[in-house]
């Protein structure tokens, strides 16, 4: 996962584009975006399309998808690009 003094500078192996899985506490944010944080303080924002449905009593989740980012004031954060439902597994 990222770590916030990550995500300027350009530290580390770059990983945009690879498939990847993580798990951790999930928190809803909109019908097409959710956060999943492993506990390293920094929630990693993950974005669905259209036709994935997000619940709203997931509690932890794992999930796939196609590392990216997002730049937001020119600065870049990480975000996962969730490709079908079947990528989010609630995990109890």
């Amino acid at each position: 996962m990222f770590r916030a003094e990550r995500r300027r500078g350009g530290v580390g192996l770059n990983n945009v584009g690879l498939l990847v899985r993580t798990w951790g506490r999930y928190t809803k944010t909109s019908s097409t975006t959710f956060t999943v944080d492993d506990g390293c303080g920094v929630p990693l924002k993950c974005r669905v399309p259209g036709s994935v449905t997000l619940e709203d009593y997931w509690t932890y989740v794992a999930v796939t998808g196609v590392s990216s980012t997002e730049l937001i004031d020119s600065v870049l954060y990480p975000e996962l690009l969730v490709r079908v439902q079947d990528d989010i597994t609630p995990v109890l």
